[in-house]
């Protein structure tokens, strides 16, 4: 589990080779949707502890993992085969 900071300033975090975007924050709780929501019409999601250490619930991806690597501060991503 990894978490970086998107382009636009905001939280991403990679579970197990899928991106996730931060949608909302709860008391003990992060909701995260799928980075590649509208590309592949991709429902999935998780939810994390406040603390972002621990995947508390999770929904399927509908498509193949991606190879997600950061390199100062670069994201770039392929798909995994």
């Amino acid at each position: 589990m990894e978490v970086i900071k998107s382009q636009k300033g905001g939280l991403k975090i990679i579970v197990d080779g899928y991106m996730y975007t931060k949608k909302y924050a709860r008391k003990t709780a992060i909701r995260w949707e799928c980075s590649k929501r509208i590309v592949f019409s991709c429902k999935a999601a998780i939810t994390t502890g406040i603390d972002m250490k621990n995947v508390t619930s999770s929904t399927p991806h509908t498509h193949d993992k991606f190879i997600y690597s950061s390199c100062e501060g670069i994201m770039s991503e392929g798909i995994m085969s």
